[in-house]
């Protein structure tokens, strides 16, 4: 059995009841984490000096937008892995 797992409904549900896609600054907790996804594709976690925590982004386009962000001056919060729902 493969060590990740699909997401699911049950998931959603299950990662809204521990907070996850909440918060601001610091205390943002994203919804789907780097370590919990399959991707054939890049994956980065890096360090954002802006809301001082880590950031997990999964593709190569996703890093640029989060290094332009956090050379903006007028972005105040990151969330990355924001829930659409």
């Amino acid at each position: 059995m493969s060590r990740y797992s699909k997401l699911t409904e049950e998931k959603i549900i299950q990662y809204e009841k521990e907070g996850r896609g909440k918060g601001t600054g610091q205390n943002y907790n994203p919804q789907i984490k780097v370590q919990e996804f399959a991707s054939k594709g890049t994956m980065t976690r890096t360090f954002g000096e802006k809301v001082q925590r880590q950031h997990d982004v999964f593709s190569n386009l996703e890093k640029a937008c989060l290094y332009i962000m956090e050379y903006n001056l007028h972005v105040v919060d990151i969330r990355e892995q924001y829930p659409l729902n």
